[in-house]
């Protein structure tokens, strides 16, 4: 099917309109629309985000003091985690308070470094799970100007990102608290009685309060960045988030203040494997350019944002390696940025070569392919590009590419070795309108054929009703599937006939059969129950011959009585050698 894309997340099937509708407002507290927007008003809230694309979040705090460290051992978990892993009692984890001078803590080097990574936003962590307070609060001495460095830490951050042009945002924990009495701890389950209390206490006397000095004392606040949002009342989130807009009426906030989907979903791994239907943003600590530049390219080609988390010392300094990381991610951006920044997802789908970007300009669109594995034939299939391209180039060198369409796609011929070994991109100048199609799946690296959730074709046998898609763990998958005669397909294209083994990512209630066909040939699985239809685990569903090469269709049918629902997020064949 041809489609016309005015929108990065129009690169997935017609079904993504479906789920669009389903998912609007979900999680939202009875009687409340989030903030009555039309999509013009958010449009214009967003607009900087979805221009920025890169960010980076500093995490520290009196955490960084132990380092991961307790009772000369290491603490797995992340070093803001260890003093629940250590089940370190609140007495003794205060004593690190006296020795948190951060004496070598420069907000104007942290500042003028996050702009030099290549960010458009900082996010400063301003209180972590373990309560302690980065800057001057009236409602507790567990703050900064209560330890060693005696001194509010948070001011001269929101001056230093004003003097880099850097919007500011915090995070905050809200509602876990290992410190301050009453604050939430997963699964109620507290290591030492200075912790007991009433979280509603808590709530009223500490969080709330804080949410309000943060969004009053610090200038434009441009993101909340909430963490960590156990235990909260619909109530108590709507009082959070109304004492948030009320006082910055323009600002943004992820996805983890509870009961609200927010203004963009925040995703750790596993990488979403498509674009989303709702503004996103990947985040990842920092590491080798290698490794976290192929990240936030594919994040960047899948419509989303990318956020780095920076790890200071306990004084306050960027570890010299850090830095180094740091800049030289910021050398690709330089070089490349115009690939990244002010883009939105590319029309032509994440294959198995890379992904895109593209942006509008005057009399046309311009795609930049993101090639991260490239080809060893000097041969890059460029798989359901409808436009004809005017003009294609090496980014870096403006070395011109030759090209031809071909019946799947643009076939460019590229040059035997690559201009960039982490990412390479090629800029394609296209005159009027973006036509692509999104192919069938084809096999991976491994061989297989991984059919996702959002690429099925859905049939139900009373319109408007019955299966649909739900978006839970990062991921997209078929649920709501209570009427038998609705049944789903895919096409894919394989390269040689042969027996294949089929899983399914899935998850049931009660026992269910169903049957799988590919051309003449059909499966009978039936998969046990679980229990739980939001438990989600890999089921083997048998063996089943592909009789041709080429492209083929794949059906997942119920069976009568037997067919009890399930929810499915992938089906993957794997050759059987």
């Amino acid at each position: 099917m041809r489609k016309h894309y005015r929108h990065p997340f129009l690169s997935l099937a017609l079904s993504m309109i479906a789920v669009a509708a389903a998912l609007g407002q979900e999680n939202l507290p009875p009687g409340d629309n989030y903030r009555n927007e039309t999509p013009e008003q958010r449009g214009a809230r967003m607009a900087w985000w979805h221009g920025a694309k890169i960010g980076v979040l500093y995490r520290w705090g009196l955490f960084a003091i132990p380092a991961g460290k307790y009772g000369g051992k290491s603490v797995g978990g992340g070093p803001e985690w260890l003093m629940s892993n250590a089940k370190v009692p609140v007495a003794e984890y205060k004593q690190f308070a006296k020795q948190f001078t951060a004496a070598k803590y420069d907000p104007e080097i942290w500042a003028s470094l996050a702009k030099e990574t290549g960010a458009r936003y900082l996010i400063m962590d301003v209180k972590d799970l373990d309560g302690f307070a980065l800057f001057d609060s009236a409602t507790t001495d567990w703050d900064a100007k209560a330890a060693a460095c005696a001194r509010d830490l948070v001011k001269p951050m929101a001056g230093a990102a004003q003097k880099n042009g850097l919007p500011l945002g915090f995070q905050y924990c809200q509602s876990q608290d290992w410190i301050n009495p009453g604050g939430g701890i997963k699964e109620d389950k507290s290591w030492d009685p200075a912790q007991k209390g009433d979280f509603n206490a808590f709530f009223q006397k500490i969080a709330l309060q804080q949410v309000r000095e943060l969004m009053s004392n610090y200038g434009e606040i441009a993101i909340m960045w909430w963490n960590e949002g156990i235990k909260l009342s619909r109530e108590q989130a709507v009082a959070l988030f109304g004492t948030m807009a009320q006082a910055q009426p323009k600002i943004l906030m992820n996805s983890r203040l509870g009961h609200y989907r927010g203004d963009f979903y925040s995703i750790g791994s596993p990488m979403p494997p498509y674009p989303l239907n709702h503004d996103w943003e990947y985040y990842t600590s920092l590491n080798e350019a290698k490794i976290v530049i192929p990240r936030m390219a594919e994040a960047v080609c899948k419509g989303g944002n990318f956020l780095l988390f920076v790890a200071p010392d306990g004084q306050g300094s960027i570890p010299p390696q850090t830095a180094d990381r740091m800049r030289a991610f910021g050398a690709w951006l330089k070089a490349n940025g115009e690939a990244i920044y002010d883009t939105s997802g590319g029309a032509v789908c994440f294959q198995a070569w890379g992904g895109s970007t593209q942006k509008a300009r005057k009399g046309g669109n311009t795609l930049y392919l993101h090639v991260l594995k490239w080809p060893t034939d000097g041969i890059l299939n460029v798989l359901g590009l409808r436009s004809v391209p005017t003009s294609a180039s090496i980014l870096l060198s403006g070395e011109k590419v030759a090209f031809d369409m071909g019946p799947d796609g643009v076939i460019l011929k590229v040059p035997a070795a690559a201009p960039d070994a982490i990412d390479a991109v090629i800029k394609l100048e296209i005159d009027g309108e973006l036509y692509a199609d999104k192919p069938p799946a084809s096999p991976n690296e491994k061989g297989q054929i991984v059919l996702e959730a959002p690429d099925a074709a859905i049939t139900r046998g009373i319109p408007g009703e019955g299966i649909r898609f739900e978006f839970r763990d990062n991921h997209l998958h078929l649920a709501g599937w209570d009427k038998p005669a609705d049944w789903v397909s895919w096409r894919f294209l394989i390269q040689e006939a042969g027996n294949f083994k089929i899983e399914a990512v899935m998850s049931s209630e009660r026992e269910s059969a169903f049957r799988i066909d590919i051309g003449e040939e059909s499966v009978f699985p039936v998969v046990p129950g679980g229990g739980d239809l939001g438990k989600f685990k890999t089921v083997d569903l048998g063996e089943i011959k592909i009789t041709a090469a080429g492209y083929n269709d794949l059906s997942l049918k119920p069976i009568g009585q037997t067919w009890k629902p399930i929810n499915v997020r992938r089906l993957i064949l794997t050759p059987v050698k």
